[in-house]
């Protein structure tokens, strides 16, 4: 119904969407034309192979990370991405650790972009080891490698912000 697909209760929207805005309108960046995939995959992720990018790309599902509230800016890019990256994975519903069952539960994200986060290299926990909040990170720094790692599904679902 109308009032499902406004209120973004609907999968079939929410794919419509993200397909649209990610694919197929296109937008002018350097001079030369794009879609908002192509900025993320040609140019965001190869040229500044930063993975915090994944934190600050907002697709305006469920399970992205929040929509951060200024602008990003080149003096203060390193400490922006820093906070996004921190607020991502202090969201429950996207990132959290279960002591009792050694067990880290990480947004999808994680495991889609692996390679940009680790390297190929690392182990993923070690690298994300300084942005989550204290108490998870001491907790993860004490059972080391014996956590296991599961991914959480995506809900791509409209977030309504």
């Amino acid at each position: 119904s109308i009032s499902e697909l406004h209120n973004g209760k609907s999968l079939v929207l929410a794919t419509a969407l993200r397909k649209t805005a990610w694919h197929t309108h296109r937008f002018v960046v350097g001079g030369k034309e794009y879609t908002l995939d192509a900025v993320e995959h040609a140019i965001l992720r190869p040229v500044f192979r930063d993975f915090r990018i994944h934190a600050a790309i907002v697709c305006a599902a469920m399970s992205c990370p929040p929509l951060r509230s200024e602008a990003y800016e080149g003096d203060a890019i390193d400490r922006q991405l820093d906070g996004q990256m921190r607020q991502f994975l202090a969201i429950p519903a996207l990132n959290r650790y279960d002591g009792a069952g050694n067990t880290l539960y990480l947004s999808k994200i994680f495991s889609w972009f692996e390679k940009d986060f680790t390297g190929g290299k690392k182990p993923i926990i070690e690298v994300l080891l300084p942005y989550f909040p204290a108490e998870t990170a001491e907790a993860l720094k004490r059972k080391g490698r014996d956590t296991t790692i599961k991914y959480l599904s995506y809900d791509w679902r409209l977030n309504g912000r």
